[in-house]
């Protein structure tokens, strides 16, 4: 719409005859307002993305050897508190979950160590595959983000996890498919159940 009448005044502005130079001034200024206002409109759209960004939350997952203990400790990195925060870990044939003790993270690096990820009578920490975790938490609009331990992002709509549990995203954020063989081995009343 806009487009159509700025093209509109460029045409009515072009001169119907002569040769004079000055006659094509009020199309060439039409022309630099034009690009003016698209190179304006396209920071402000670039503006808005940034700050939007800003509003999302980021976490750090690490998971820690201490002798044959696995820790996991989850950094909050972003200028957002993370809420309904969790964790998931996977190391094979065992599984654990919960929610993070404070089940958010306060803005700047703000840490959450969760000691009893799987217990020290599992195995060897050097076997093969390594263990893996992930964590999560919610954004404003409610929309899932989850990382992993390789530092993977992804987020996954409000309405695209309804009814999902920790095993279910473990499933689709690690791409494995984890059958009976997997044996959960955290305490009574710590699984997070539906997200």
């Amino acid at each position: 719409m806009l487009l159509a009448a700025v093209t509109h005044v460029v045409v009515d502005k072009l001169p119907s005859s002569g040769n004079e130079w000055l006659t094509y001034v009020p199309t060439v200024a039409a022309a630099i307002g034009l690009a003016a206002a698209v190179a304006s409109w396209r920071a402000v759209i670039q503006a808005r993305q940034i700050w939007q960004q800003s509003l999302l939350p980021v976490l750090m997952p690490l998971l820690e050897a201490e002798g044959s203990q696995l820790r996991l400790r989850v950094m909050n990195v972003s200028k957002m508190p993370a809420v309904d925060a969790g964790w998931a870990a996977l190391w094979d044939p065992w599984r654990n979950e919960g929610h993070l003790p404070q089940r958010s993270l306060k803005v700047d690096a703000d840490a959450a160590l969760i000691d009893d990820v799987m217990p020290a009578d599992i195995g060897d920490i050097d076997a093969e595959p390594p263990p893996v975790a992930i964590v999560w938490c919610r954004d404003l609009r409610g929309d899932l983000h989850v990382w992993t331990t390789a530092q993977q992002h992804t987020v996954l709509k409000r309405r695209t996890i309804e009814g999902w549990d920790a095993v279910r995203l473990l499933e689709t954020i690690l791409e494995v498919k984890l059958g009976p063989k997997v044996k959960y081995c955290g305490r009574p009343g710590q699984q997070v159940g539906t997200l």
